[in-house]
């Protein structure tokens, strides 16, 4: 609704370029934490570091259980816990981890919390432990787990990584396995790890955000010089300034020309459509002041005649009835051209503003024209576009017409196609058009039959169409030889 767009922010374009630049400056470590991926490499390096930990424990506990069974050959795990305890206490105070050392029976024999004597032979690591197989599990612990080992820093809640070992005896090819070590520690958490990197980490931060407010302030106000020299010449449009594109291809106005040359390719895209639009419509406004003054003109001699006509038969009320009906037919006369120039008129603006597009036969279309013609003949065909049919009917009917009554004979409709495009010429062997007036037939209200009716509207109706259509309208014309070539793109074209 008009009221929530009214409370969205504005915030200028460097502001936007900083979020921006911000947020994809902290992608990276929101992935990395959101992801959890900086977490389980936190958990791969506890567990390596605890395999490791793990290896130096088996050779304590080899060598204190070889040293037993020189003098009881058969002695178990059993018979070295009380002497081993304090060696595993000074180990865990050492690495922070939970030490637990198994018998064969899952049962802990020496341990650095008070599990002394639990059964453990149902978990999993234990018991590839105990097969001789080493074996590793991560489990969320509760904050009260009593076999947590010291914890790092203060204590938390999480995962912990429990590693068990075999602890093996004898010759390295048939050694037994004897028991099995568990160590157990909690992996780091992810944002002490990054708080703890401290300075290097604070320094590499304050770096990126000082290039990263650079470049939001750079881009910024390149951005900004462009969209500000656009703001100024939309607003000299808006004042009446309109400057578009000399006859060079420059752009006039010099806002607009630095806009055009910038090394954005869509901003430079934008000044150069926003120049090409100043430049139409200064034509646009051009047209409507000729357009304007055209229809003042031809207009005041009708209204001119009609107004002396009222007003003589006005003052004169015994004038006699023969040179009355004569005052008369002449008024009656001018009110049809002036019909003629406003029904003219119309059709003109109609084909300046026309939107409708459909196919079109042109073939088709020429036949049609020449049914009720017998003076006029259709040779070879073309193709379809894509328009208006009646617009495009009325103006071939133009053309037509106009051959029937300046040309005399027959008139030819050639149909033909080039490559993309469908043509039509309207050739009659009249008496041909002057190189004077070759340069003006198009244009609006130039007529040489205004004696007779005519508006001058009827081939600047038939250019517009053309034009209104993609197409162009060219004439040729010599005596006995006169030919107006339509030119429109073909179905396949865009229009």
């Amino acid at each position: 609704s008009p009221d929530v767009k009214q409370r969205r922010p504005r915030m200028a374009l460097w502001t936007w370029l900083v979020i921006s630049h911000l947020l994809a400056l902290l992608l990276p470590v929101g992935a990395l934490l959101g992801t959890g991926a900086f977490a389980m490499d936190l958990q791969r390096q506890t567990r390596r570091s605890l395999e490791n930990q793990a290896v130096l424990l088996e050779l304590l506990v080899r060598s204190e259980l070889g040293h037993v069974r020189t003098q009881v050959p058969d002695a178990s795990i059993h018979a070295i816990a009380d002497r081993i305890a304090p060696d595993l206490a000074e180990f865990a105070a050492t690495t922070f981890a939970g030490v637990r050392l198994v018998g064969m029976d899952g049962r802990v024999e020496a341990s650095t919390g008070p599990m002394q004597g639990v059964d453990l032979s149902s978990r999993p690591e234990i018991r590839e432990a105990l097969q001789g197989r080493p074996g590793w599990i991560a489990r969320s612990s509760p904050p009260a787990a009593p076999d947590r080992g010291p914890p790092i820093g203060r204590p938390r809640e999480g995962t912990r990584i429990y590693v068990a070992t075999p602890v093996r005896i004898g010759p390295e090819a048939d050694a037994e396995v004897v028991g099995a070590l568990l160590l157990s520690r909690s992996p780091r958490n992810s944002f002490e790890v990054l708080r703890n990197m401290g300075p290097r980490l604070n320094l590499g931060v304050g770096f990126a955000l000082v290039v990263t407010l650079s470049l939001a302030t750079v881009m910024g106000w390149g951005f900004s010089r462009t969209f500000r020299r656009l703001s100024r010449a939309t607003r000299g449009l808006a004042d009446g300034h309109i400057a578009g594109i000399d006859g060079r291809g420059s752009a006039a106005d010099p806002d607009l020309a630095v806009a055009r040359d910038s090394r954005i390719s869509e901003v430079a895209a934008l000044a150069d459509d926003f120049a090409r639009m100043a430049d139409r419509l200064q034509a646009r406004l051009h047209y409507i002041a000729e357009f304007a003054g055209n229809v003042s003109h031809e207009f005041k001699t009708p209204i001119s005649t009609l107004r002396g006509t009222l007003e003589l038969l006005e003052d004169e009320p015994d004038m006699p009835a023969e040179q009355r009906a004569r005052f008369l037919d002449n008024a009656l006369a001018e009110l049809h051209r002036t019909q003629r120039l406003v029904d003219g008129l119309l059709a003109l603006a109609r084909a300046d503003e026309g939107r409708r597009r459909e196919p079109v036969d042109l073939t088709a279309l020429a036949r049609k024209l020449a049914q009720d013609r017998p003076e006029v003949q259709v040779e070879g065909t073309t193709g379809m576009v894509r328009g208006d049919p009646r617009q495009i009917e009325v103006a071939l009917g133009n053309l037509v017409e106009n051959a029937l009554v300046h040309g005399g004979g027959t008139v030819t409709v050639a149909l033909s196609t080039q490559p993309d495009w469908c043509i039509i010429d309207v050739v009659d062997t009249g008496p041909g058009i002057s190189p004077a007036n070759q340069r003006r037939v198009f244009d609006r209200f130039f007529t040489t039959a205004r004696d007779d009716g005519g508006t001058g509207l009827g081939l600047a109706l038939v250019k517009a169409v053309v034009e209104a259509h993609a197409g162009t309208v060219s004439l040729e014309s010599e005596p006995g030889h006169t030919c107006f070539r339509l030119k429109l793109p073909d179905l396949a074209q865009p229009v």
